[in-house]
């Protein structure tokens, strides 16, 4: 993604006319573009915060704002997608069967013979 510009505060004719909320909201959302671990969605959420912001003063961000926010949805979608995707099926598929398989081996023999679970060994350490 690419870098904001900064906010310029030097408009404001004194400390009272510094809106403070929303340089909160705009720090947030600067905060959330720089986290890497931190999805999409959550982005997403910090950049409508400020593009929906109505101070007295009005919203100097707003465009930029809803453009960010654009931009982090198609990003969070992409995202979707490939956590719904074959491959994650498959991965968590193999994750339930491995701990299926993992159980069933730490039955007792005379619940689960050992012949029985022979095979089920072999078939485990092949993958």
């Amino acid at each position: 993604m690419r870098a904001l510009g900064e906010i310029d505060t030097s408009g404001s004719s004194s400390l009272q006319d510094v809106d403070v909320g929303f340089l909160k909201l705009l720090q947030t959302a600067k905060r959330a573009d720089r986290e890497a671990d931190l999805d999409a969605r959550t982005k997403v959420k910090a950049w409508d915060a400020v593009a929906k912001y109505e101070g007295k003063n009005g919203n100097p961000w707003r465009e930029r704002a809803t453009r960010r926010a654009e931009e982090w949805t198609i990003v969070a979608e992409q995202e979707d997608r490939q956590k719904g995707g074959p491959c994650e099926k498959l991965k968590l598929r193999f994750l339930s069967d491995k701990q299926k398989l993992d159980e069933l081996l730490g039955l007792d023999d005379d619940v689960v013979s050992k012949e029985q679970k022979r095979p089920t060994r072999r078939s485990s350490s092949a993958v």
